[in-house]
């Protein structure tokens, strides 16, 4: 598939999968800092809506967290 066709993309690497979906405009981001490194992001909440696989990581990630006490 030629990147300037709609849709989204799959590729597979040595690493795992890179997926992207092309767009006419881009999607609203935030800005995660690591270090002294700043990069926009489309955040979590977004990622979970349209990636199931994203979801169910996220869900297991949230079922290992000890429940916090209020």
């Amino acid at each position: 598939m030629e990147p300037e066709e709609p849709g989204e993309h799959l590729w597979s690497t040595p690493y795992g999968e890179i997926r992207a979906t092309m767009c006419d405009e881009l999607p609203e981001t935030i800005e995660v800092r690591h270090g002294e490194r700043r990069y926009q992001v489309v955040p979590l909440v977004e990622l979970e809506l349209s990636e199931p696989r994203a979801a169910a990581l996220l869900r297991r990630y949230r079922n290992r967290q000890p429940a916090s006490s209020s």
